[in-house]
């Protein structure tokens, strides 16, 4: 005889028990969490994953440890995920939208609702910043409204919100390690996430991000931010201490201090000597009769904006 199924009110999902059905409905649909942790501000609808919480994060259990690398963690899917898309280097969930491919599903579910819905739940209550994780929400009020960066870099005055963020600092800056590159040209970067947003931004042209004051369009909803900030409101709100520059972008205002100030010049050509404090003006510089042989006239059009 076959049993009961139960079937969710909301979607498709059906289960022949009856406490997994009511939890589906409680967790997934209603976003009731009645479980809480007594030492965090987790909370969660399963008492099971109450569990799991406390053994991973209080209790820094990792049982389960892959036998390739040293790579160790509280759950066993975790490691299956570990083992797939490192070791066997697998991404079977796809993205509809675009050539993002991801080795959990999880991962592809947070990837489209980030990037393709700018789904964004968790709002800041000091500014407009909306993130589409609760980790992420509290790494920004760390770092923005707390200045909370407990992770120091020991090769330089940098600091991190996050031990992740600070490797990727490490790698990318003092190691010069750069292990994502783009199919389609010679572009390298310490961060994943990178390589998206350059091969979406340079190689698709996508611009979703629409001025409604004017024709303009971008990639980025900062950059647009900053575009109205400039160009309609007219307003410069990041002042120098040292002098009068004014910016409209906090960007530009510390690479004017790392160039007019603190005179650094992090930007280093590898085939001559040129040094410069900007990227653009070392990029202009590389692509200057391709580096064959220095045009005088342009390197010393170059060196006057150094």
């Amino acid at each position: 005889m076959e049993s009961k199924r139960f079937e969710c009110r909301y979607c498709d999902y059906s289960s022949n028990r009856r406490c997994e059905w009511k939890q589906h409905e409680s967790a997934v649909h209603e976003k009731e969490t009645p479980f809480s942790c007594d030492k965090c501000d987790f909370k969660t609808a399963l008492r099971s994953r109450l569990n799991k919480h406390i053994i991973a994060v209080h209790d820094k259990i990792r049982r389960y440890k892959c036998s390739q690398c040293d790579y160790a963690t509280a759950h066993k899917g975790n490691l299956t995920n570990h083992i797939n898309a490192v070791h066997k280097k697998l991404r079977p969930h796809i993205c509809e939208y675009c050539d993002y491919k991801s080795a959990s599903r999880a991962n592809l579910e947070k990837h489209v609702d980030s990037i393709h819905k700018l789904i964004k739940p968790f709002k800041c209550e000091d500014c407009d910043f909306a993130a589409f994780d609760k980790r992420v929400l509290k790494t920004h009020v760390n770092a923005i409204h707390l200045k909370i960066k407990p992770f120091k870099c020991v090769y330089c005055s940098h600091s991190a919100t996050s031990k992740a963020n600070l490797s990727t600092h490490i790698n990318g800056v003092h190691r010069k390690l750069k292990p994502f590159k783009c199919d389609f040209c010679d572009y390298a970067t310490s961060r994943k996430c990178d390589i998206e947003q350059h091969h979406e931004r340079v190689h698709k042209g996508l611009k979703p991000h629409k001025c409604t004051l004017c024709e303009y369009s971008t990639y980025s909803p900062r950059s647009l931010k900053d575009h109205i900030t400039a160009v309609h409101d007219k307003l410069k709100p990041f002042k120098c201490s040292q002098c009068e520059f004014r910016s409209a972008q906090r960007a530009n205002l510390t690479m004017h201090i790392n160039a007019a100030h603190k005179k650094l010049k992090r930007f280093s050509c590898n085939r001559c000597d040129l040094k410069t404090s900007y990227s653009h003006v070392l990029k202009r510089f590389m692509r200057s009769r391709k580096h064959f042989h220095v045009n005088i006239a342009t390197l010393s059009h170059l060196v006057n904006l150094l």
